[in-house]
């Protein structure tokens, strides 16, 4: 599944850059820098992460779940910094670093409700 090399610190820092960067292009760009969309949470699930790989995420702020599915899953909520509760722009921040995990190997999924 995945490497055994992965440097998951440097992989969450990274998905972490990429929902900023992500968030604020979306929160500057579309939401035109005002707040008012929905209110609510969006994470990402990392499921089918082991041993090494699993305790590294933990360490790096991912949480024990169970998914809608009834899987256990890891889940990290990222945040955008940016002066909204938007679940648009969280989406698209959570989007962002989901990515960045995928391509580094990991099998990753968002979701997200409204408040």
């Amino acid at each position: 599944m995945q490497a055994p090399t992965l440097n998951i610190d440097e992989l969450v820092r990274e998905a972490e850059n990429a929902a900023r960067t992500e968030g604020h292009r979306y929160f500057t760009e579309v939401m035109g820098g005002l707040d008012g969309d929905c209110c609510g949470f969006c994470w990402v699930e990392v499921s089918g992460a082991r041993g090494k790989i699993a305790a590294a995420l933990q360490e790096n702020g991912f949480y024990k779940s169970t998914s809608f599915n009834g899987r256990a899953v890891l889940c990290y909520h990222f945040r955008h910094g940016q002066k909204t509760q938007g679940l648009s722009c969280l989406e698209v921040a959570n989007t962002a670093a989901a990515k960045v995990l995928a391509e580094a190997g990991l099998t990753v999924g968002t979701r997200s409700m409204m408040d």
